[in-house]
């Protein structure tokens, strides 16, 4: 059972990873200006199959974090806030925007 801690992390996650996943998608859409580096995507992936990346593994997040006990589910949702915002500086500190 997830406590209302465990789903404010959960909540915060998926924001970061909305962002994430916008920021992504711009990647998709300037191949010419910026490439990804997630290899599981590849350089130059298409918009369909980042958004397919992004769903897929989102759900396999949640099932992960809903089978951990409740301490683990916590420092995992937190790191993984703090990976997924990292990325989003980052690609900021490119040029790379926000938007869909």
């Amino acid at each position: 059972k997830w406590d209302n801690s465990d789903k404010a992390l959960f909540a915060t996650y998926t924001v970061v990873r909305a962002a994430d996943m916008a920021q992504t998608i711009n990647i998709a859409r300037n191949p010419d200006r910026f490439h990804e580096m997630n290899p599981l995507l590849g350089r130059h992936p298409s918009e369909q199959k980042v958004i397919g990346f992004f769903i897929i593994s989102h759900a396999l997040i949640w099932l992960a974090a809903d089978y951990m006990p409740p301490k683990a589910r916590k420092l995992f949702l937190t790191g993984g806030i703090a990976i997924e915002a990292g990325f989003v500086a980052n690609n900021s500190r490119l040029g790379i925007k926000v938007s869909f």
